[in-house]
């Protein structure tokens, strides 16, 4: 493997962002989002190692995300964060997936740019089994072309480690990506978004070497239901991987993949605390490699507590 991300070296980064103004400058310095909710998946499948159960079930799952702001000001923030998540399926309990996420973050603005930097490392189980870890990190600048027009550039590289069954797709991976969101309603957060994605995949094994390219769009609008705000977001995604290596003799060619990805997100703020939320996604994935080659329907439900 590669060196990877050391935290101290991401300290020192976010040390340089700016000068540290006064804590908690504009009110409370933390939060923690508490969200339980139930999902269907017509099948249910792990992604990252191309594998898909042909079967559906349902689940319950469970997310807390906190944060808490070191340095708040109009100009400046550092801020610590940590995501939990859980799903537990009905029948497929080796789909059980866990994930902690522990990140470090940081912006400062410079005239009407805002320069940020990133850090998250991510631990994901299976069932209770190890199955990855990331190092994720990721410098980004944004700013206001015009008063509705904003653009977004990031740089990501993750540093992939699977277990020893699947360490093979150890990898680096490099993402370069851009956003345009046009803001038609910016008090109440509508707005319209484009934007793309260019991936370098330089795995352990030349089998899972590729290089991706990924368009996507998304539309937010505000909404009303039985007279409490809300808001829908329809969005859509087109993924295309082309793989270096030929991956085995049952293809007898280089590997390609296709995704279409339709998503619908709404949320609906039942009190200043309480937001309810569905979603329906669906992915079709379109790939020479059989096991790679299948489509999903998720549908779910949750309620999110913030304090």
């Amino acid at each position: 493997m590669g060196s990877k991300i050391k935290l101290s070296a991401v300290l020192a980064a976010i040390a340089a962002v700016g000068v540290v103004q006064p804590v908690h400058a504009d009110g409370k310095a933390w939060r923690v989002d508490l969200e339980a909710g139930v999902l269907y998946d017509s099948n249910v499948d792990v992604d990252e190692n191309d594998s898909s159960s042909s079967i559906s079930d349902s689940a319950v799952t469970f997310e807390i995300d906190a944060a808490y702001k070191l340095v708040n000001s109009d100009n400046s923030r550092i801020e610590l964060g940590y995501n939990f998540f859980q799903s537990l399926y009905q029948d497929l309990s080796a789909f059980n997936y866990q994930t902690h996420k522990p990140e470090i973050s940081a912006w400062t603005k410079l005239g009407g740019v805002k320069l940020g930097i990133a850090y998250m490392y991510s631990n994901a189980q299976y069932d209770g089994t190890f199955f990855q870890q990331q190092h994720v990190f990721t410098p980004s600048i944004s700013g206001m072309l015009s008063d509705n027009l904003q653009f977004t550039a990031t740089y990501r590289y993750v540093d992939k480690n699977y277990s020893v069954v699947d360490n093979g797709r150890d990898a680096q991976t490099q993402q370069p990506a851009g956003d345009l969101q046009f803001y038609f309603d910016k008090a109440n957060k509508g707005y319209f978004s484009v934007g793309g994605t260019y991936t370098l995949e330089d795995a352990t094994s030349a089998a899972y070497d590729y290089n991706g390219l990924t368009g996507r769009a998304a539309v937010q609008f505000p909404v009303a239901v039985f007279g409490k705000d809300g808001r829908v977001k329809l969005s859509y995604a087109y993924l295309m991987r082309d793989y270096d290596d030929i991956t085995s003799t049952s293809i007898g060619e280089k590997r390609e993949d296709r995704r279409h990805t339709f998503r619908a997100h709404g949320e609906v703020e039942v009190t200043a605390n309480l937001t309810a939320i569905a979603e329906y996604r669906f992915v079709d994935r379109s790939s020479n490699l059989a096991s790679a080659n299948y489509s999903e329907s998720i549908a779910s439900g949750a309620l999110r507590y913030g304090f």
